[in-house]
């Protein structure tokens, strides 16, 4: 798996769970924010290996 493919992959899931706690945000709040977090951290990682 090239560099690229596993960037794209975790942008992917990311946006998987940005969309997932979007759906539930007003019946499950505490998943919301669970999501969001996850989603930070995923972000984080696309960050530090492109720095």
């Amino acid at each position: 798996m090239s560099n690229l493919d596993e960037v794209n992959g975790i942008i992917a899931a990311t946006e998987r769970l940005l969309n997932d706690a979007s759906e539930q945000a007003l019946e499950n709040p505490i998943h919301t924010r669970n999501q969001i977090k996850a989603a930070i951290e995923q972000l984080h990682s696309v960050r530090g290996f492109l720095l």
